[in-house]
C-alpha cells in the first residue's frame, strides 16, 4: 500500500518487491504466490460459485502474485501513482512488464524453423 501511495513512478525487481511485500506483511510465502491463481480458482469451483464477476478483483490480485512470482528474471515491477494524463488525481497502477523479448519469443523460435519479427514499441523508455 506504502508503494501506491508514492508521488513518483517507480521501478523494481520482482525478487525485491516480493521480499518487500514479505517484510511488510510478514505473511506472503513467495512459493505459495505461484499458485495464488490456481488455488483461488480451485476454491471458487468447490464452492460452486457461479457468479465469478463479483470476485474479479481478487482473480486480478492472484493472477498478478502468480506471474510476480513465476517470472523474476527479464520482468520488472512497474508502479505508477497515476495516469501521466492526470497527475493531480490519485490512480495507482501495477504493472508486471517484460523487458526481455526473448523470454516471450523462444518458445516460437523452438516450435517453428522461420520466424518473421516485426518491431513494437519500447514503452516506457526509462526500462530500455
Amino acid at each position: 500500500k506504502t508503494r501506491l501511495e508514492a508521488k513518483d513512478v517507480s521501478i523494481a525487481y520482482p525478487a525485491h518487491f516480493i521480499e518487500d511485500l514479505r517484510k511488510a506483511s510478514r505473511i506472503v510465502e513467495p512459493r505459495a504466490m505461484r499458485f495464488c491463481y490456481s488455488r483461488l480458482n480451485s476454491l471458487l469451483k468447490t464452492l460452486e460459485i457461479t457468479d465469478l464477476d463479483r470476485f474479479t478483483p481478487i482473480q486480478l490480485v492472484a493472477n498478478f502474485c502468480t506471474l510476480l512470482a513465476t517470472y523474476t528474471e527479464g520482468f520488472r515491477v512497474l508502479m505508477q501513482p497515476h495516469d501521466e494524463r492526470t497527475p493531480q488525481i490519485s490512480d495507482p497502477k501495477l504493472q508486471l512488464c517484460c523487458v526481455d523479448a526473448s523470454i516471450a519469443i523462444r518458445p516460437v523460435f523452438e516450435r517453428f524453423r522461420n520466424v518473421i519479427i516485426t518491431s513494437g514499441t519500447l514503452s516506457p523508455l526509462e526500462f530500455y
